[in-house]
C-alpha cells in the first residue's frame, strides 16, 4: 500500500478553495526543485496522491506545497503554502491569504492590453512571447517562465524610453544589467520598480534562488506582476 497524500485549501473566511492550484517538490538537498508534482483542489477544497513513494519521492524528505486561488467571480487571487516533512500518510491543511501588490500567479493580460502592447516596437514578438509565457506559467516552469518574463520586462523598459525619447544608440548592445545602471533608465522607473527589475534580472541566473530553491512562488510570481503593472502604469494611459 503506497503513501498516501491529501493536501486541503482553506480561504480566509474557512471555506474550501475549490479550483485551486497545488504544488509541491521535494526540498531536500539530493531533489531541490528536481520535480514538480501538480493538481487541483475539488469541490471539498481537497486533492488526493496515492501511492506516493516511488520515484523521486522520498520517504522523510521535506516538500514544499503551494496553493493559488483567484477567486472567479472578482478576480482576486489568494496564496498560500506550507513545508512539511513526508514519513507516513500525510494530510496537510494550507490556509490561504490574500495575494499583495505584486504577489500574482495567474497571467492576466486582456486583449486590449495586448493590443496595446503590440503597437511597442518589437510589439508582435512581445505579444508571442507573453502568450508563450501563458504556457510556462499555467505549467508551474518558474526558470522558464523567469527568462520570458525579463524579456518581456526588458523590452518594455527599452520601448518606454523610447516613447519618451530618452533612447540612446548606446543603450542598443547592454545588456538589462548595465542597463538599469543608466541614469535615464533608473530616473524612469523609480526606486520601486529599479528593484523590481532588478530581482527578476538576477533570478535569470539558476543558481540564484532566495531560500535556496527556485520556486513557483519566489520567481514567476515577481515577474507576472511587475508585467502587468509596468502595462498599466507605462502603457494603457499613453
Amino acid at each position: 500500500m503506497g503513501v498516501t497524500i491529501s493536501v486541503t485549501v482553506v480561504l480566509p473566511d474557512g471555506n474550501p478553495a475549490s479550483g485551486s492550484d497545488i504544488t509541491f517538490l521535494n526540498n531536500s538537498a539530493i531533489f531541490k526543485g528536481s520535480k514538480n508534482w501538480t493538481g487541483t483542489t475539488g469541490k471539498e477544497g481537497t486533492c488526493i496522491w496515492n501511492d506516493m513513494d516511488k520515484g523521486n519521492f522520498g520517504l522523510g524528505d521535506i516538500y514544499v506545497f503551494q496553493a493559488n486561488y483567484m477567486d472567479p467571480t472578482n478576480g482576486k487571487e489568494y496564496i498560500g503554502n506550507k513545508t512539511v516533512r513526508i514519513k507516513r500518510d500525510q494530510n496537510v491543511l494550507i490556509n490561504l491569504r490574500e495575494a499583495q501588490i505584486g504577489e500574482t500567479f495567474y497571467l492576466k493580460i486582456s486583449n486590449e492590453d495586448l493590443s496595446i502592447v503590440s503597437t511597442l516596437p518589437e510589439g508582435d514578438e512581445i505579444v508571442s512571447v507573453i502568450k508563450e509565457l501563458a504556457i510556462t506559467t499555467k505549467n508551474k516552469l518558474s526558470h522558464a517562465s523567469v527568462m520570458l518574463e525579463t524579456y518581456i520586462v526588458e523590452s518594455f523598459i527599452r520601448a518606454r524610453l523610447k516613447q519618451k525619447n530618452n533612447w540612446n544608440d548606446s543603450f542598443e548592445k547592454l545588456p538589462l544589467g548595465a542597463l538599469l545602471k543608466e541614469d535615464e533608465v533608473k530616473k524612469m522607473l523609480g526606486t520601486s520598480f529599479s528593484r523590481r527589475v532588478s530581482i527578476l534580472n538576477d533570478l535569470r541566473i539558476a543558481a540564484v534562488h532566495p531560500k535556496g530553491v527556485g520556486t513557483y512562488f519566489e520567481e514567476s510570481s515577481i515577474g507576472l506582476g511587475l508585467i502587468k503593472d509596468l502595462i498599466s502604469d507605462w502603457f494603457r494611459s499613453t
